[in-house]
């Protein structure tokens, strides 16, 4: 992620599958503490499901938290950054069960680069 001028790092995400028209994007604080996951367009879930977001490196996916999305599909997401952050790659989101999963099993419907 490249920094902009204020020091924080965006990454942007485009939708897949039955997300085609979602967008978002996940901003990583200058210090590389924090980052918050902005989207919108996504489809509103039913309450047994909501989102998980995914860090990609090779084969691992490590799960970076579920949220959900309010009526307009509109959502968003705050993360601690894990120290070996810098090591993945790709941001995706999966549909899972309310409460997330160990790993992804359910459709994914964003992605994007690191």
């Amino acid at each position: 992620l490249a920094s902009s001028a204020h020091g924080a790092r965006p990454a942007s995400m485009e939708g897949a599958g039955p997300a085609e028209t979602a967008r978002g994007v996940m901003i990583i604080t200058a210090n590389g503490e924090y980052g918050t996951l902005v989207v919108d367009g996504l489809p509103v879930l039913p309450e047994e499901q909501q989102y998980q977001l995914w860090l990609v490196r090779g084969s691992e996916r490590r799960s970076a938290g579920v949220f959900s999305v309010d009526g307009e599909g509109y959502g968003t997401l705050v993360m601690t950054v894990p120290a070996d952050f810098r090591d993945f790659r790709a941001l995706g989101v999966s549909v899972e069960p309310a409460g997330g999963s160990a790993a992804p099993t359910g459709p994914r419907v964003m992605g994007g680069a690191l």
